[in-house]
């Protein structure tokens, strides 16, 4: 018997008899514009780290600060999901380690009809008699006869179902600014008084800006005197200055401040197709 799994790959909902099949790998978005992941990251341990999760943006955050850039997240609902499907779709993509979460959905209950063959024999039995003497007989053989049919019976199951999300991360190479940037909410645009800008969202440890004193939440609103509008532009300003100092305005706590930073060259092929930041 199949087994018959029931997915959410949001936001469409899937409903489907999946086999032998990886739902990690089935259910996998990458993100945008990673094409590449072995050019960007470290060398790739034998067994990628695997992590328990417990909320996605948080998770984020912490993998930045350790030096992780997200290469795209699996998310699926049903019954099966595990820790060596998940590891195995990080090797297949060049993943360092995977985050997985694992919520409890509900329990689906219900009985199954289960279909026997029953076969009913009816004996006979009786006496004879003769001018040799009487027997009586039971009939095991042909004697008997046999009537061919099926019973059905019901088996009681119960299942219990959950939401997976797993992401997954590279190592990246040391080197840039390191920071997790994000566009503008709409309460720090009023708060800046301005539409363009981008928000620091986590700092990784030991990097350029750490060493700074850089902060989560600080609004960068310049480089190099030239505006950022978005989080894209701010990266893209960043990755152009690799190697260079540049002055960085940082709008925190109602004051603006300027952080002159050297931004370390991150030694990757010229052919990757990203640069972390």
């Amino acid at each position: 018997m199949p087994k018959c799994l029931k997915y959410l790959l949001f936001p469409f909902l899937l409903v489907g008899c999946v086999s032998a099949q990886n739902p990690y790998s089935e259910f996998f978005r990458p993100q945008p514009n990673i094409n590449d992941t072995r050019a960007i990251s470290e060398a790739l341990d034998d067994k990628p780290k695997l992590f328990q999760g417990t909320d996605f943006q948080a998770d984020m955050k912490k993998m930045s600060r350790l030096g992780y850039v997200l290469l795209g997240v699996s998310s699926f609902y049903g019954t099966y999901g595990s820790a060596n499907d998940a590891i195995a779709q990080a090797k297949n993509i060049g993943a360092s380690a995977v985050v997985v979460q694992q919520k409890y959905k509900n329990t689906v209950s219900g009985a199954m009809p289960i279909t026997l063959p029953d076969v009913q024999t009816t004996y006979h039995s009786g006496s004879i008699s003769g001018t040799g003497g009487g027997a009586s007989y039971s009939g095991s053989y042909e004697g008997a006869s046999s009537t061919f049919a099926t019973s059905t019976t019901y088996m009681p199951y119960s299942v219990d179902r959950y939401d997976f999300v797993a992401s997954f991360w590279a190592k990246v190479r040391q080197g840039g600014l390191g920071v997790l940037l994000r566009d503008l909410t709409d309460e720090e645009k009023q708060s800046i008084e301005s539409n363009k800008g981008a928000t620091v969202l986590a700092v990784v440890n030991g990097r350029a800006a750490f060493d700074a004193d850089v902060l989560p939440g600080d609004i960068l609103v310049s480089v190099n005197d030239v505006p950022v509008v978005n989080e894209s532009s701010a990266t893209e300003a960043i990755r152009a200055s690799y190697g260079e100092t540049v002055a960085l305005k940082f709008w925190r706590n109602g004051d603006y401040l300027i952080k002159k930073i050297t931004i370390p060259a991150i030694d990757a092929p010229s052919s990757a197709p990203i640069q972390p930041r």
